[in-house]
């Protein structure tokens, strides 16, 4: 895959120095971690790449209640990196193993994944479901905030660059699923649905969930998790609940798949989750 039209090529050293480069172009100028985004979207405006190589964010750590993955960590060192396999007993790196091909996975880096423009993102509903936050760098420093927010308001935070994401071990009990549904195993994924929730007894009492079915690459499902909190983990659940997603998730047309079947998709992917957490759990679905 080739990119074309670009002029310039940087590789600074600091945080910095890539945040006045990339203000300096003023919308021309596209950060790389990997590349892969960037080369897939080929995008006509951008004249001038950052490489981060000689930055780092590569690291994978734990500090005291939480799990930090740097932004330019490739999706393939995440899922055999023993650090993140002890996270919620390896549910959510068996989920992401998934995604796409060896290959692509070798190169697909979690910051670029997050990116609002890179079509629907397995990763991003993963990471959104997990209630990850993301670190980023801006005009004022270093901040933090949720990945929720940082779709939420990504217009006020698109200059900023992506340090990495940040995984609560409060979660690293809880149930954790992700369905999706591609032509190819190297396509985007036309519908994603993921679901955290923890149980008390057979009751669930909290639980989030994201979609990638509209125009932005996923959203949280407020009204989904409203319907599931307090029930009980069984087979009538699993079935209201995915008659419930078909009938009320947001899901958009494209030339590719209608929005009617992307939410029949959510649904049948959403029982489905939930049945596989409930023969888990022993309830007996």
């Amino acid at each position: 895959m080739r990119i074309s039209g670009i002029e310039e090529c940087y590789r600074p050293d600091t945080l910095e120095e890539a945040l006045r480069i990339l203000h300096a172009h003023e919308g021309e100028a596209a950060v790389v971690g990997g590349g892969l985004g960037i080369a897939a979207a080929n995008d006509d405006n951008v004249k001038a790449l950052i490489f981060l190589d000689g930055i780092g964010l590569k690291d994978i750590t734990e500090n005291g209640n939480e799990v930090r993955i740097g932004s330019r960590v490739p999706l393939n060192e995440l899922i055999h990196s023993g650090t993140a396999k002890n996270y919620m007993g390896g549910q959510l790196t068996g989920v992401l193993k998934g995604v796409s091909t060896e290959l692509i996975r070798n190169q697909m880096t979690i910051g670029g994944a997050l990116i609002p423009d890179r079509r629907f993102s397995d990763i991003a509903t993963a990471l959104l479901a997990a209630r990850a936050d993301v670190v980023i760098f801006g005009e004022n420093g270093q901040s933090r905030i949720s990945l929720d927010d940082f779709y939420g308001r990504f217009e006020a935070v698109k200059g900023a660059i992506i340090k990495g994401i940040c995984l609560n071990k409060d979660y690293s009990s809880y149930n954790f699923g992700m369905e999706r549904f591609v032509r190819t195993a190297t396509d985007s994924p036309l519908v994603n649905i993921a679901i955290m929730f923890k149980t008390e007894g057979n009751v669930i009492r909290d639980v989030s969930i994201a979609a990638g079915c509209g125009k932005s690459p996923t959203e949280r499902f407020g009204e989904g998790e409203d319907f599931l909190r307090g029930r009980s983990l069984d087979e009538k659940t699993a079935g209201e609940f995915s008659a419930y997603v078909e009938q009320n998730l947001n899901a958009s047309d494209d030339y590719r798949i209608s929005g009617e079947y992307r939410r029949h998709l959510a649904g049948v992917f959403a029982g489905r989750i939930l049945r596989r957490a409930g023969v888990k759990d022993g309830s007996g679905l």
